[in-house]
């Protein structure tokens, strides 16, 4: 494993390097890499002694800081606020962290994520570039789906992590966040077939693997999942209905039910569930463990114990809530702009339709509606900012739609002045014919 891991990480870095220059290929080789690089990164291995999460960490930051440096970039972009202050409470944290080193660790990751929105929003510049983003991350999807799939077939599920469950988990190592991808790939994905233009075998392609996402997130035994997704998606239908054919989710659904009934009936009926064959992960478990963590937080609430520090300290468990995640790691204020954060995104992709251009770029609001909906029900209830996959890409999903709906916002003001242009000059010309 180690000598592929390198043969990959060389191949990976020289092609980054070579692309510099064209920091959208960078984006693109990265996300579509970055899922493969995973479990190395988990077991903790080297590339001439360096930890290849150090060697992928830097690559945003320094990609980020050229373009920023010839002027090309920005910093600051529309709606990044929350998320850079997010970043500058997790940094000040370090000063009060319970351990140094696990809030460095911590800091270098949210400063990944932060960047990873800040880096699509400001590559997309139309419908083209934006497809550039969301078509390397489908593609992201073959090997952990192909892989996931294996485990399903030969039922072994512990090559990696030494797993003791009986969950497809592909190259996370746990179902929850295999789960959690599964969907950000899967919006995705539904932002590709609905494209008009799109080639048939394409968008055959694309449906392909979007079944096997379905069935993927089935066997994920991701229920926390299941019941978010479906929520997201019929609160997003309210305004949306009208565009979108709810009868292709019914019948997903329907099929997806039949296929896997016995496997969905199982796992909804399912009280207790033992992840290490020794105690009992249940909901009821989740919240004593949240009202255990309600004094520490009140102990530090401006800085909270330390970006990074919950659930990794010794004798800490994963707290399966990000809002109180962010509530130990940063404070309460952090845990408060990053609900802000998620309720704003939700709330712009699920009201533009108002807008006349949003109208016209439903088939990308309608996923992100449903996604970002679905991230504020499933951050209650796991751990998702943890990985760097699935909250980076679920960032860089938002910076590239939230810019293609700000430059076509900006495109409806041109247009409009178009006809008083052309009245103007109609006018000018019949009073030099006079």
């Amino acid at each position: 494993m180690n000598t592929a891991a390198q043969i990959l990480a060389v191949v990976t870095l020289a092609v980054v390097l070579f692309s510099l220059l064209k920091p959208h290929r960078v984006l693109s080789v990265y996300i579509i890499t970055r899922p493969m690089i995973q479990p190395f990164i988990f077991l903790q291995q080297t590339l001439f002694g360096v930890p290849y999460s150090l060697l992928w960490a830097g690559i945003l930051p320094v990609v980020y800081a050229i373009n920023v440096f010839y002027g090309r970039w920005k910093i600051f972009c529309y709606k990044s606020l929350p998320l850079l202050a997010i970043l500058a409470l997790s940094i000040l944290s370090m000063a009060v962290s319970v351990d140094l080193e696990l809030s460095y660790a911590g800091a270098v990751k949210i400063t990944c994520a932060v960047l990873a929105y800040g880096a699509a929003f400001n590559l997309v510049r139309g419908g083209e570039s934006a497809n550039k983003i969301i078509t390397a991350i489908v593609l992201s999807s073959v090997i952990p789906l192909a892989f996931g799939l294996y485990q399903a077939v030969t039922g072994q599920y512990d090559q990696i992590y030494s797993s003791v469950t009986d969950r497809v988990n592909s190259v996370f190592g746990v179902g929850n966040a295999y789960g959690i991808y599964l969907t950000i790939t899967m919006c995705a994905a539904i932002m590709l077939i609905s494209q008009p233009d799109l080639k048939r075998n394409t968008r055959l392609f694309y449906i392909g693997l979007l079944a096997a996402m379905c069935a993927s997130q089935v066997l994920a035994l991701n229920r926390g999942t299941w019941i978010a997704l479906v929520l997201a998606i019929g609160v997003s239908l309210l305004p949306y209905r009208r565009k979108v054919k709810i009868r292709w989710f019914v019948i997903g659904g329907l099929v997806l039910g039949m296929a896997f009934s016995g496997v969905i009936v199982k796992r909804l009926t399912e009280t207790t569930y033992r992840y290490d064959g020794t105690e009992a992960n249940t909901f009821q478990g989740r919240i004593d463990y949240w009202n255990y963590l309600m004094p520490q937080i009140l102990e530090k609430p401006v800085l909270g114990h330390g970006i990074g520090t919950t659930g990794e300290v010794p004798g800490s468990r994963q707290p399966h809530n990000d809002y109180l995640r962010f509530a130990m790691d940063i404070g309460i204020v952090g845990s408060l702009l990053y609900i802000y954060f998620l309720v704003s995104l939700a709330w712009f992709f699920f009201s533009r339709l108002r807008t006349r251009r949003g109208r016209e770029l439903w088939r990308y609001n309608f996923p992100m509606s449903v996604l970002n909906i679905y991230f504020i029900i499933i951050s209650s209830t796991q751990n998702i900012t943890v990985s760097f996959i699935n909250f980076g890409f679920f960032l860089m999903l938002n910076g590239a739609i939230v810019r293609l709906n700000t430059l076509q916002s900006a495109s409806v003001h041109v247009t409009e002045k178009k006809p008083l242009g052309l009245l103007v000059a109609h006018r000018q010309k019949l009073q030099s014919s006079t």
